[in-house]
């Protein structure tokens, strides 16, 4: 039993990396679909323009401290990928990866939560808890417009 739990565990942490890499709150990899989270951002939290004006600059700021966080936990992914298919990977190893994760995990949901807070000069409570899921609604917007030209694109072909 010992076995599949480690197995287990081992697994949690080479797949939150990679999770990581490729799922960044608020980080959207190029221009074009920044311009649009901004859009959308702007559009869903019902921001003023002086509200717009303080508060991206202060998200980048966030943005660019959450990066270095995402950039360590690749960091982790890596060397724990490379140690764990040596024979030498021991029981200390894998617990010493663990507390690394972990306080990187809690460091994060730490910076999440201070960002939260010091926007309350700036949003109001109702466009804070907006931001806490605005994540997963840009998402979930971004999902439903490519099943729609999915959709289009399948009949234009026949």
């Amino acid at each position: 039993m010992k076995t599949y739990v480690k197995i287990f565990l081992l697994a949690m942490i080479l797949s939150i990396p990679l999770g990581a890499q490729m799922h960044h709150p608020m980080m959207p990899s190029n221009p074009r679909m920044e311009s649009m989270m901004i859009y959308h951002m702007t559009e869903y939290l019902e921001l003023s323009p002086d509200q717009a004006e303080i508060f991206f600059p202060m998200m980048r700021t966030h943005q660019d401290k959450m990066e270095t966080y995402y950039d360590k936990i690749r960091a982790l992914c890596d060397k724990t990928s490379q140690e764990a298919n040596s024979e030498t990977y021991t029981e200390e190893d894998l617990h010493s990866t663990l507390e690394e994760l972990q306080k990187l995990e809690k460091t994060i949901l730490k910076e999440k939560e201070n960002f939260i807070l010091e926007l309350k000069p700036v949003l109001n409570p109702s466009q804070r808890a907006k931001l806490l899921f605005f994540d997963e609604e840009f998402r979930k917007q971004l999902r439903m417009r490519l099943k729609q030209s999915e959709h289009y694109n399948r009949g234009r072909r026949q």
